[in-house]
């Protein structure tokens, strides 16, 4: 979303509440968010929130002191001697459209502890659909003082941006998480509304004050915010907890699987199984998938009942529940509406597209035509599957036969609100070379869809023409040209590139989205043989690569690649899986806030 829906969000919030503005005035006790300690800082005259643990780092060195509550403001509130009437002045107020809470925004001299300390955001909104926060990192109080200011920006003003601008920013969505942002002026209904617009855009950091000094002494400077979290995170020795699907492969292991593993090369726990689940024999578990709130997890499987549900409470497994999926044969992707109410599960085994109801998991529609009755408009051997609601379109790749023969070389085009299927678009940059479309993604913001051409080692771009209601395709990149072949899966990942997978050799290839209708390829990243699975730790600090894919010969190295995202190179490959009797198939994290939401069997 543009930035500028952030200022119809905010002064909407500000017309339910209108006490919202004066709750300072009000309130005589100043209090820190949840989980964080108030403190009075001694050396400066200040008040700071703090993580408890570094609050009792600072009583013990000295620095501070437990308080329970600031004294309020004074009757006046503006300097006596430069604003004696004590004007307010309405334009300048507008720095209280938007109050953010956030850590890991001070850079450590000596002391990482400033890490902890809250920074203050306050924000005013423009109508040139940018915004710009003051920061004040000493407290909330009539004295304090702003050190810096974070200016923020859309998607669009983004990509416009030059690649070594870009390097100043972040983007939000990765980085509210890793700062622990709040929206403590809100509630959390209001908060919850606002946060995907946030989440949306880019911000910049710059101080012209370094913390602990009296003035603001020398040149201003930008903070790379994820350069902050990102040393934070080389200190965490926390798992990171990932799901893999496995297939059995030798005798010591007799069913097909998921497991629990730790993921963080900085655990004590790395690359151990956490918890291992069998599932069944030659069942070939394939993929994990969440729903719309991450309520629910559910997981396709090649065979057996082809789609389960997988309930987790406090990153274990505790129940799978296979979910009928009617006469579809060989599960393989799923998407979920935006509303929640329906997902959807390609059948390439035959040839359709289950849709379900969210709510009871039950089967209330089929998506289906064949290409003897329309060989204009059908769907065959669907694999990969991405919709965009804003046009009403869903597009289905047509791959490959569960024999791994007969290759197509089209997708289908889909109308979403109907299930209605529409047409198919060849995509071959050879016709007596079949591509097989594996994966399709559309663009976040735009009418935009990103295809993986297995078989031919090219990635296409269909972009949408309003006018005539269709998708023209472009062939943007020939892996070919460089020893690339078999791309496989797609994600738009850190700073909002896309990344695609080859498993031969086994690289990921980054691009830069500047143009999303011309991805402009920026790196290769290493993988080994097989490269399949992409995701990223929470902080990007890492990149995780599944390697293998259906355990063929020369694609199926078995391994899981751990690659330091910001140098591009391998830090270490977790290889022990085979020697275990499993095959990997996917992998994916376990989001943390998945934790907290339980689903319950039904009777």
């Amino acid at each position: 979303m543009d930035v500028s829906i952030i200022l119809a969000i905010i002064f909407s919030l500000i017309l339910i509440s209108p006490s919202m503005m004066d709750s300072f005035a009000e309130d005589s006790n100043f209090q820190c968010s949840e989980g964080m300690v108030l403190v009075y800082r001694i050396n400066s005259d200040k008040y700071a929130c703090l993580k408890p643990s570094t609050a009792d780092k600072w009583y013990e060195d000295g620095i501070a002191e437990p308080i329970k509550q600031i004294k309020s403001f004074e009757k006046n509130l503006y300097n006596e001697s430069m604003n004696p009437r004590q004007t307010e002045y309405p334009n300048h107020l507008g720095f209280n459209d938007l109050h953010i809470e956030a850590i890991n925004h001070l850079i450590p001299s000596n002391d990482d502890s400033v890490l902890d300390m809250i920074v203050h955001h306050h924000c005013k909104v423009y109508d040139d659909m940018t915004a710009a926060c003051l920061l004040f990192p000493t407290g909330m109080g009539d004295q304090d003082k702003p050190y810096g200011i974070e200016y923020v920006i859309g998607a669009d003003a983004y990509a416009s941006l030059s690649e070594e601008e870009k390097e100043y920013w972040h983007y939000h969505k990765t980085e509210l998480p890793n700062v622990m942002a709040t929206l403590p002026d809100l509630t959390s209904e209001e908060a919850e509304s606002l946060m995907p617009v946030l989440n949306e855009t880019y911000g910049k950091v710059v101080y012209f004050w370094q913390i602990g000094e009296k003035y603001p002494v020398g040149d201003p400077f930008v903070v790379i915010i994820e350069e902050l979290y990102d040393n934070v995170a080389l200190m965490t020795e926390e798992p990171i907890t990932a799901l893999i699907n496995y297939r059995a492969i030798d005798e010591s292991r007799q069913k097909d699987g998921l497991a629990v593993i730790d993921i963080n090369p900085d655990s004590e726990t790395f690359g151990d199984i956490l918890q291992d689940v069998p599932v069944g024999e030659g069942v070939l578990m394939h993929h994990p998938f969440y729903n719309s709130d991450r309520s629910k997890l559910y997981n396709t499987s090649l065979a057996g009942e082809r789609l389960y549900r997988i309930n987790i409470h406090d990153y274990t497994i505790f129940d799978i529940t296979p979910i009928e999926t009617g006469s579809c044969v060989v599960g393989e992707d799923m998407i979920f509406s935006k509303n929640g109410k329906k997902f959807y599960l390609t059948c390439m085994g035959s040839d359709n597209v289950m849709v379900f109801d969210a709510k009871t998991d039950r089967i209330i529609d089929e998506i289906f035509t064949s290409q003897e009755k329309n060989p204009d408009a059908f769907t065959k051997y669907p694999h990969g599957i991405s919709a965009d609601e804003n046009i009403d379109r869903m597009i289905i790749t047509q791959t490959v036969s569960p024999a791994l023969d007969d290759p197509q070389s089209s997708v289908t085009v889909v109308e979403f609100s109907t299930g209605k299927v529409l047409s198919t678009i060849e995509l071959a940059k050879n016709p007596d070379t079949p591509s097989a479309p594996v994966e399709v993604l559309f663009h976040p913001e735009k009418p935009i869809a990103y295809v993986s051409g297995m078989l031919d080692g090219t990635i296409w771009v269909l972009v949408w023409d309003e006018e005539t209601q269709s998708f023209e395709p472009k062939l943007v990149d020939d892996g070919t040209e460089r020893e690339h072949s078999w791309p496989l899966d797609l994600n738009i990942g850190p700073k909002g590139n896309l990344y695609v997978s080859f498993a031969i050799p086994g690289v990921v290839n980054e691009y830069s989205l500047e143009n999303p209708e011309q991805p402009k390829l920026l790196r290769t990243l290493p993988a080994q043989q097989g490269a399949h699975h992409v995701l990223f730790s929470p902080d990007n600090q890492y990149m995780f690569v599944q390697n293998n894919l259906l355990n063929l010969d020369g694609l199926n190295a078995g391994t899981i690649s751990v690659v330091d995202f910001k140098t591009g190179k391998t830090i270490t490959t977790l290889d022990n899986f085979t020697e275990q009797g499993m095959m990997i198939e996917s992998l994916d994290l376990l989001m943390p806030n998945s934790n907290a939401m339980v689903t319950v069997s039904e009777n």
